[in-house]
């Protein structure tokens, strides 16, 4: 996920304060039971899904070495995720917007199903994402996990709704339940590098600070209003099922920069990674441009020490160009025009407090609305998701490969997502019908890789 340059301090106010209760105090009954109101995203996320577009964001962990039993996976959820937060043990009342903190103990526990060998597992998976949660139709939490067990590893495939936490948020989470969560909360601790300034720098910076803050997000409001008037139209859509497919670990990420910088200086990783999301979308998209969603998390995809799962993220909309027959000249432009408008993230957090006064002051039936306002007339929905820099165990099996699967909006196609874990880069496509295939936007993404390797000279 796209990290955002803004203080810890500024963002740690709207986190979700932590409650009392523990898990092993005795169950409360209804009327008694501690009940903590869904945060304005949370509510916002919660009202806006439909059917076809649950907000539920998912992440498959391939794990090599003995399989792993449901029950054991269950235990480390139980003993190193859902003490983390209230709201992992606790279910959603959606008629009230509220999680409800009433369940024994069982029930609280967290929900692991360990289903049958597949031979065909992206087909199977995207099934999988238009269920519902099992705590949606039954006094459970809403997340849970799905176990595939294979010859020579194991499948997890974690699901949980958008109104506990946001993707990034929870993926972080589970850094507690590698075996390496201790060296991952050292690294936390340690917080960002800060530049030394000088005191002259630092005396600016305290006199003219504030002005320049303000102008910038005044900016950044005249730029979203704008984006969202003049943003290009989707394609027509065309029904069909949903399907999913990735491409683990095609490139090297320390490749991904040198390739990046050479063709455009300047250029990160996420714009190259942006660049080839465009050049899939030019296989079935006959435009010079298409608007895209980016959930920007306001951490950097971590969360510091202090601060409780939930909802951390703004979604900027801006405009990806498609790309012609200069790979580097499209890559410069995406640099200029994705990049530029999530540099500094402004518009992030002009984003976050949008959707924070949407989901607190709007009535619910117009909640849905102001989405497909915004957001909803996007062709793709694009993160990058970024591991810890050491090998991750879980349960003494190693992780292999971290596939995350963004859900596209409602109103929105594609949802694209990028994984860098352990040095590698993982690419995966999660298409909502048939307007896209999902193999097909894999299969150029990667060959688009290929042009711009070879241009590059690597």
């Amino acid at each position: 996920m796209w990290a955002a340059r803004v203080p810890w301090t500024a963002a740690a106010r709207y986190a979700a304060g932590a409650c009392a209760a523990s898990l092993a105090a005795p169950p409360p009954t209804d009327c008694d039971a501690v009940r903590r109101r869904l945060t304005p995203i949370g509510r916002f996320a919660l009202l806006s899904e439909t059917r076809d577009a649950p907000s539920v964001p998912a992440v498959l962990l391939e794990l090599g070495g003995a399989p792993l039993a449901a029950r054991d996976l269950e235990r480390a959820l139980a003993d190193r995720v859902a003490p983390a937060s209230p709201r992992l043990r606790s279910r959603v009342d959606a008629g009230r917007l509220e999680f409800v903190e009433d369940l024994t103990k069982e029930e609280a526990a967290p929900v692991v199903m360990e289903a049958r060998p597949t031979m065909d597992l992206p087909r199977t998976i995207a099934r999988v994402l238009d269920l519902p949660l099992r705590g949606t139709l039954e006094k459970r939490p809403w997340w849970e996990a799905l176990v595939w067990p294979r010859g020579a590893g194991t499948d997890v495939l974690l699901r949980s709704h958008h109104c506990i936490a946001d993707g990034a948020s929870f993926g972080a989470l589970f850094g507690n339940l590698s075996d390496q969560r201790e060296a991952i909360d050292a690294l936390l601790r340690q917080g960002p590098r800060r530049r030394r300034r000088s005191r002259l720098a630092r005396l600016l910076r305290v006199v003219f600070g504030p002005l320049v803050v303000s102008l910038r997000l005044l900016r950044a409001v005249l730029a979203s209003l704008w984006m969202v008037v003049a943003a290009p139209r989707p394609p027509p859509r065309r029904r069909g099922p949903r399907t999913v497919a990735w491409a683990s670990d095609f490139a090297d990420v320390a490749l991904l920069k040198r390739v990046a910088k050479k063709l455009a200086p300047g250029a990160t990783v996420n714009d190259l990674y942006a660049a080839l999301v465009a050049a899939a979308l030019r296989t079935s998209i006959s435009r010079d441009a298409v608007a895209c969603a980016v959930p920007v998390h306001l951490y950097g995809g971590a969360l510091p020490p202090g601060v409780d799962v939930g909802n951390h993220i703004g979604a900027v909309v801006a405009r990806l160009p498609l790309p012609g027959r200069d790979e580097a000249a499209h890559l410069r432009q995406v640099r200029d025009g994705v990049g530029g408008a999530l540099r500094g993230g402004a518009r992030a957090v002009v984003a976050y407090h949008a959707a924070r006064l949407a989901g607190r002051c709007l009535p619910r039936a117009w909640v849905p609305a102001s989405l497909r306002a915004s957001a909803g007339g996007c062709a793709v929905a694009l993160t990058n998701v970024r591991g810890p820099p050491v090998a991750l165990t879980i349960c003494g099996r190693p992780v292999k490969r971290v596939v995350p699967f963004l859900p596209p909006p409602p109103g929105v196609a594609v949802g694209a997502a990028l994984s860098t874990v352990g040095g590698q880069a993982t690419l995966c496509f999660n298409c909502a019908d048939g307007t896209h295939d999902a193999y097909a936007l894999v299969g150029a993404a990667v060959a688009h890789w290929e042009r711009l390797r070879a241009a590059a000279g690597e």
